[in-house]
Order: structure tokens, then sequence, then C-alpha cells
């Protein structure tokens, strides 16, 4: 497929999405009358976004009304057309958990990796099992896959211990991203700040009786191409054993599972982020640099997997 074709298709995909927000917010029967609904979703269709915004401060803002307030920045990102997945999540907070819509490569990897996460909870127990998450789309993966599989052993509304480690400067967005992310999928978030070891020598002390910690590692990451699906952690680390479900799985796989299960995921992979680390070391993918010169294609328009980190400097 040509670059030109890429662009097509992946635009005819942006504006399927943008028409499904619309209805969504169609049905904001609570937050707006039926003559500004339609309105706002005309403007939105339009893709207007400085009347979008001066619209909606005069259906919603100047009306006073604080529960719709608190709307504003959900409806404006969905004028915006950058923060669909977001909006989605926000919109429409039903997580699916099946496969028929895979293609059967996908349901195979999926088979394996809620085989890997089962295995980890009868070995040690969820209460035993913390979740390393970060935002990012391979842990995102890995949530995804968690929530599957709580929802296959019928352990409905269960708390999962998150553990989120800060070793820089982050992007707003996925802090933005993680917390929306701890509401959806009923997170308990543990936020660890400093170096990975140090935070969890920290988070073990926090809490001794963890055994094990789920990781969205890939085998293509850095250091990780002779890790197994459990390894325990090397010496002069925490006595944890790495549970590590998408290990096989590629960038191609990653983003094949997260648009064909429909699985929220941080607006900054809409703008050429393929891999993010912090602010300060992380930029759009140039491979992803569309012919304009000055925007960028999604993350998962990059068809070469051993590119994804080329927006990386660290």
């Amino acid at each position: 497929m040509s670059e030109v074709e890429e662009a097509k298709q992946a635009e005819e995909m942006r504006l399927q999405r943008i028409a499904g927000l619309a209805d969504s917010l169609k049905n904001e029967k609570q937050r707006l009358t039926c003559d500004e609904t339609q309105s706002l979703v005309n403007v939105l269709e339009s893709g207007d976004c400085s009347k979008f915004k001066m619209q909606f401060r005069e259906c919603v803002i100047d009306k006073g009304d604080k529960d719709k307030c608190q709307h504003e920045f959900l409806l404006y990102a969905m004028c915006t057309m950058k923060q669909e997945s977001e909006l989605s999540m926000l919109l429409n907070p039903v997580l699916n958990t099946e496969t028929l819509q895979c293609s059967e490569d996908i349901k195979v990897l999926i088979e394996e990796s809620l085989g890997f996460i089962t295995e980890a909870i009868n070995k040690y127990g969820l209460e035993n099992i913390a979740l390393a998450f970060n935002g990012g789309k391979d842990c995102t993966v890995l949530l995804h896959l968690l929530h599957m599989t709580l929802q296959r052993l019928n352990l409905h509304n269960t708390n999962v211990i998150t553990v989120n480690i800060e070793t820089e400067e982050v992007f707003p967005e996925l802090n933005n991203f993680i917390a929306q992310s701890a509401d959806l999928y009923r997170l308990t978030i543990v936020k660890k700040n400093g170096k990975i070891k140090d935070a969890l020598f920290e988070l073990k002390a926090d809490m001794p009786h963890l055994s094990a910690v789920l990781m969205g590692t890939r085998s293509t990451d850095p250091y990780s191409a002779s890790l197994r699906s459990f390894t325990p952690c090397d010496p002069g680390w925490p006595s944890l054993m790495r549970v590590s479900p998408i290990l096989s799985w590629s960038y191609k796989h990653v983003w094949c599972f997260i648009r064909e299960m429909n699985v929220p995921y941080c607006t900054l992979y809409n703008e050429g982020y393929t891999s993010l680390g912090n602010i300060h070391n992380t930029q759009r993918n140039p491979a992803l640099l569309c012919e304009d010169g000055t925007t960028y294609k999604p993350a998962y328009c990059l068809t070469d997997g051993a590119k994804e980190r080329a927006g990386r400097t660290k």
C-alpha cells in the first residue's frame, strides 16, 4: 500500500470515529437540549474548532452549568480530533472482552497471554500481584488482557494493585490517561518516583506480600531479548517475579489488538509518537511525517516495527 493510500485509509477511519463520537454527543440528553446538541454536532462534523468552542460556551458555559462545564475539555477535544480514543473511553465506558472480530493470529496471541496471566494468578494469588502501568501502548494492552482474564475468572469489580513509576518528567497526556484508566478499570494506583530499581524496592517494602509484577515487556524492547514469560528479577533487585504475558508480541500485534478490540489508548499515539519516554527524550517518529512536512500519521500507521523507537533519544 502506498503512502497516499495509507493516508487515505487513515483519514477514512478517522472520519468513522468522528461519526461515532458525534452519535455519542447526540446521546448527551441530560447535558444539552436537542437543538444545542444538533448544533454542536454540525460544527463537530465540520471540524471548525474555533466555532465549536465559541458555540459551546454560548450553550453551556455561559449558563453556569457546572456539571456541563466539567465536560468542556471533552467536547472541545472532540472537535480538535486529537483525542478520539480518550473521548471514546469517557463517552462510551464499555470495555470489550469479545474477540470474535479479531484476526486469527491476534486470537492466538490473546489466548497465550491470557494463559500466562491466569497462571500467575493461580500461582501467586491476585492480591500478591501488581501491574506495572505507565500509560504506554504495551502496558495498555496488558491492562486490557488482565481485565479480560478477570472477567473469565469471574473476578468482577476487582481492584487491582497498580504501580506507576515516574522516572523523569512525563507527558501530561500520559498522566491524564493513567487517571482515566484507573477509573475505568478500577485500579489502585501506587505512584513511585525515581529509578525503577529503587521504586521496586520501595514498593516491596510497602507491600512485602507482593510476589510478582505483571509487565508489558516485549522481546524487542532494549535488554529484553533473553527474557522469558516468567523471569525472576536479577540479583541485587527486589525478590519479585517478572511476568511478561506479551513478550512474543510485535509492534504490529499491539496495534492490531488495540484497534480490533477498541481498547482506549493515550492520545499521543494519534500525533505521531510511537514509543513514549519522557518529554525530554521523546519526539514524534520521523517515519510518520506526512508529505506536507508538518503533520504526522497515527502510531498504528507505522509499518516497519524496527523503527518503533525512531523518535526516542534514550
